[in-house]
């Protein structure tokens, strides 16, 4: 009666997760294990460290092993959000490639500075290469400050700085001896009104209005007209 030879498989992980060596009858059926790699998917055994011999069989030959295990990257993906919205298309990488983040986004009122980790903006991304599972980024903005300066009339001015966009506006409201302020417009000939409530993304000049409180007062002959109102003159 013959038994049969104990044989061993040795393994070749190449990155992975250290393996023990398995021994094995004669003839016996493989299950051979699989091995783990961070970012990589395992796609087989092989009898050569140049993978041109794929290991397939299902029984033990009379023989020990050594097999050398394949592996190819995995693929992860960058999501760029705001406001549960997508601020820019979705990056794919190979697990360990170089990551280059956009740095052209754009947002009304706003500079972009760089991106998170979280909404809020308090944790920066500082991985340079793409590591083994989807990341989602949030920019962080530092608002713009802007400018407004006030045309008193036409050689007295006032500005106004550190303004940041849709920031409530309270305007400032001149006075002068003998004048009404009726508002601020944003042509020199004081034909349209500025209405807005929210500071602009951009610097803003205002011209003053003027009415006179004092009566309009015109004479003709002996009569002197105020406000609508006839006075004559009278001689003593």
């Amino acid at each position: 009666i013959y038994e049969p030879n104990t044989y061993r498989i040795s393994y070749e992980v190449l990155g992975g997760l250290p393996m023990e060596d398995t021994e094995h009858l004669f003839a016996s059926t493989l299950q051979l294990p699989l091995p783990a790699q961070e970012g990589y998917t395992f796609l087989g055994w092989y009898l050569d460290k140049e993978f041109q011999i794929p290991f397939t069989q299902n029984a033990m030959p009379a023989s020990d092993l050594t097999l050398y295990a394949r592996w190819t990257t995995e693929a992860y993906r960058i999501y760029y959000m705001e406001n549960d919205e997508y601020l820019w298309p979705n990056q794919i990488y190979q697990f360990g490639d170089t990551i280059s983040l956009p740095g052209e986004v754009e947002k009304e009122g706003f500079d972009f500075d760089y991106w998170c980790v979280d909404e809020n903006g308090l944790e920066r991304f500082t991985l340079e290469t793409m590591p083994a599972y989807d990341i989602v980024l949030y920019p962080k903005w530092i608002a713009k400050t802007y400018r407004i300066l006030y045309y008193v009339n036409d050689y007295e001015t006032r500005e106004e700085t550190n303004l940041f966009f849709e920031e409530t506006l309270k305007l400032w409201e001149p006075t002068k001896e003998n004048l009404s302020f009726c508002g601020w417009y944003l042509d020199s000939e004081r034909k349209i009104l500025f209405e807005q409530t929210l500071m602009p993304s951009y610097d803003l000049t205002l011209y003053a209005k003027w009415e006179s409180v004092l009566p309009f007062i015109t004479a003709q002959g002996d009569q002197l007209y105020v406000e609508g109102e006839v006075f004559r003159f009278v001689s003593f």
